[in-house]
């Protein structure tokens, strides 16, 4: 997860939940940023981590049946 700061990279890490919030669908302005926040949980240690990025770059993939 190459987006991760250095201290959250481990090796059993798995996402639990995304979620993207976009303001201006829930009454904000163009000015707010959008915010991608993931939940990730260490699945040696049991410890859960939230992680917001604001402004993401989000790559999308299309791929056909």
């Amino acid at each position: 997860m190459k987006f991760l700061p250095l201290e959250l990279v481990r090796p059993h890490l798995i996402p639990l939940n995304i979620v993207y919030y976009n303001p201006i669908s829930n009454g904000g302005t163009f000015s707010d940023p959008d915010v991608l926040t993931i939940t990730y949980k260490d699945q040696d240690s049991g410890q859960k981590f939230v992680f917001d990025i604001k402004e993401p770059k989000i790559e999308l993939f299309i791929t056909k049946p």
